[in-house]
């Protein structure tokens, strides 16, 4: 039949009836109903966001992400922005859409790490281009730690986004 929730249940049964723990027992009863679990609206739980750490130096953390979609230029249609999370420079560099792994690293390699030197943290999101287990193993291998965004959360790579 159902249940009016834990007080009123209480309020009903002690107009008829009385025992020793009557309070404690309507409480276990009403939360361990199986309709009401299966029924009941929770709030979401909000887990507390968490800020990127602030570098201490210039080029210690950068922040990627490609523009695609651009009309053709000189072969290209797309742009990869990297974005210094100290100092908000930014550097960007022609591609094509159908960048692969290989070709962000070799880009990266080129028209970044030249200028700059190796970062000690990259903040991307979870394109192909960055989670590919190629560019995790070389990341891995030269001592930089990767930072994927998770999905819809812009604001983690909040400074490429921008830029963008």
């Amino acid at each position: 039949m159902g249940h009016p929730g834990e007080w009123k249940t209480l309020e009903l049964i002690t107009r008829e009836y009385w025992w020793l723990g009557i309070t404690e027992f309507v409480k276990e009863y009403i939360k361990g109903c199986a309709t009401c679990q299966t029924t009941k609206i929770r709030p979401p739980v909000k887990v507390p966001l968490k800020p990127n750490e602030v570098p201490n130096r210039v080029w210690e953390t950068i922040t990627m992400d490609f523009i695609v979609g651009l009309p053709e230029s000189q072969g290209y249609d797309s742009i990869l922005t990297v974005v210094d999370h100290h100092s908000k420079a930014i550097i960007l560099s022609p591609c094509k859409a159908t960048i692969t792994a290989e070709q962000t690293s070799q880009l990266l390699m080129d028209n970044v790490w030249k200028r700059t030197g190796f970062p000690l943290t990259i903040i991307s999101d979870c394109g192909p281009q960055f989670a590919a287990q190629v560019t995790q193993e070389l990341w891995r291998k030269l001592g930089i730690k990767q930072k994927l965004s998770t999905a819809f959360h812009p604001q983690t790579d909040g400074e490429s986004e921008r830029v963008n």
